[in-house]
């Protein structure tokens, strides 16, 4: 029985290769071959082995076009993916809001001064000479003590934010953030209590304000 033949041609970076033989011999070469084309990644191995056996001719000019039609797409493909991705980007940064914008409109609040008078004209003492007298360490310490003198002292019913920043603009003092130390005071000292913006000294507060080596 005559063997099969077929036939191969080779064009491996311009150096032309044309076989022709039955088909042992043209696997052995084209096996050869294989490895060196396959890292080039420029023709199909099983379109190449598929031809050789139906006896058609292999022409490697042709494989390489399809493969670098092929690559295009895939390359044209991408490219349209990644333009849709950063068009989608970009419209969510516009839609997105300015969250540092609000950040920094939070910080701008404004206080208002209070008509009260803080000197101790017809009391007993004046504030800054209460705070004084007393071992204050801490600025969310301090809103205790201040408190108490507006409410005990002064005879204020409601103190406010305000009262707060009042208090500290007649002491002449670098004014804080009134809201983040009375923050830091309801969690470290448990000394105030708010109802609807007004802001109470509880019994600890009283207690530490009244008797400071207790917190009873």
């Amino acid at each position: 029985m005559e063997a099969h033949k077929g036939k191969i041609k080779i064009d491996y970076m311009s150096g032309l290769i044309e076989l022709e033989g039955d088909q042992d011999f043209i696997r052995e070469i084209y096996y050869d071959f294989s490895g060196k084309i396959s890292e080039c990644n420029l023709i199909s191995t099983d379109n190449i082995i598929k031809k050789t056996l139906n006896n058609e001719f292999v022409d490697y000019d042709d494989e390489v076009e399809i493969g670098n039609l092929e690559e295009k797409q895939t390359k044209n493909i991408e490219s349209s993916q990644m333009t849709e991705l950063a068009t989608k980007t970009s419209s969510v940064k516009e839609n997105r809001p300015n969250r540092k914008k609000s950040s920094k409109s939070r910080q701008k609040q404004a206080y208002q001064l209070v008509d009260i008078d803080l000197s101790g004209n017809d009391k007993p003492e004046s504030l800054r000479k209460f705070l004084e007298k007393n071992k204050i360490t801490s600025e969310h310490q301090r809103v205790s003590f201040i408190i108490y003198y507006l409410t005990d002292t002064l005879g204020l019913p409601d103190i406010t934010y305000n009262h707060l920043y009042t208090a500290y603009h007649y002491l002449d003092m670098k004014i804080p953030d009134v809201k983040v130390a009375v923050k830091n005071n309801k969690r470290r000292l448990k000394h105030i209590d708010e109802e609807n913006g007004i802001l109470i000294l509880n019994r600890i507060g009283q207690n530490h304000v009244r008797f400071p080596k207790s917190d009873v």
